[in-house]
C-alpha cells in the first residue's frame, strides 16, 4: 500500500507540472515532477527512477533540457520555489 498524489499544475503561463509522488509504508518514497512549457517542452524534471547510477546523488536525479545532473531529495515546496523564481 501506497499514497499517492498525482496531480497536473496549469500556471498562468500555461506551463505546466505534472506531480507523481508516493509513499510507501515501510518509508520508502518516489517521485517525479515534470514541468514543462507551453509547447510541451521541458524545463527541468526530478525523478527518483532508477537510472543514473555514476552519479552520486542516485537514484536523486534532475533532468533539464540538454543534461541530466545531480540533485538531493526534493519536497514540493521546493519545486514550487524553484519555478517561483
Amino acid at each position: 500500500m501506497s499514497y499517492e498524489l498525482i496531480a497536473t499544475v496549469i500556471f498562468n503561463n500555461t506551463n505546466e507540472l505534472h506531480i507523481h509522488d508516493y509513499l510507501f509504508l515501510d518509508g520508502k518514497r518516489k517521485y517525479a515532477y515534470h514541468y514543462q512549457d507551453n509547447t510541451g517542452q521541458l524545463i527541468f524534471r526530478y525523478d527518483t527512477a532508477s537510472h543514473f547510477k555514476q552519479l552520486s546523488t542516485y537514484p536523486y536525479h534532475k533532468h533539464l533540457p540538454d543534461k541530466v545532473v545531480e540533485s538531493n531529495v526534493l519536497t514540493i515546496e521546493k519545486v514550487f520555489a524553484e519555478i517561483a523564481t
